[in-house]
């Protein structure tokens, strides 16, 4: 597990492997994981994430939404899903974000207002939960073998890794959300 502070919160997170067997159960078990610690659970696909610095980004303006009353969704959760995806239609980021039923490659994560110590704790909550187990290094590696598709994803020409990484590409690209609102 990872710990990041930034301006006005914290996020633990790991890219890892999760088993679900009920999507129902799962959105109970996060919700349960997070309350009264955590602004939110998530636990999103990995493929379709380019970088720690794109969920790092995404969880730092999905709390300063809520702060400035900028937010395009009323849950934090689901605000935050449209800012890692760069996407500013629902449906279009749970079905480029959304985890299956089955065995997945996924991160988990837990973004708190209250700081680092909420973050952890209910990051711990939701891995016990679910009985995720981290993988380090999947996240970069996931990126790397899934440039194509991140370049598609998120409407990026080839072109342009001549002059940036994919890595600053997405996170210009999901920043253009923030600015959108």
């Amino acid at each position: 597990m990872r710990l990041k502070e930034f301006e006005h919160g914290a996020l633990a997170y790991a890219a890892g492997h999760a088993s679900i067997n009920c999507m129902d159960t799962t959105i109970k078990n996060l919700s349960a994981a997070g309350e009264g610690l955590a602004s939110f659970v998530q636990l999103i696909a990995l493929k379709p994430l380019a970088s720690e610095s794109q969920l790092l980004q995404a969880a730092d303006q999905t709390i300063n939404a809520f702060l400035d009353k900028s937010n395009f969704v009323n849950q934090p959760g689901l605000e935050f899903l449209l800012r890692v995806s760069g996407r500013k239609q629902l449906a279009a980021a749970l079905d480029l974000l959304q985890v299956r039923e089955g065995f997945n490659d996924c991160v988990l994560m837990a973004c708190a207002a209250g700081g680092p110590n909420a973050a952890k704790r209910a990051f711990q909550a939701a891995c016990k939960s679910l009985s995720f187990v981290e993988e380090p290094g999947l996240l970069a590696e996931s990126a790397r073998r899934n440039q194509a598709f991140l370049l598609q994803a998120y409407g990026l020409n080839k072109d342009a890794l001549k002059v940036a990484s994919l890595e600053q590409l997405v996170n210009e690209k999901i920043a253009l959300v923030s600015l959108e609102s």
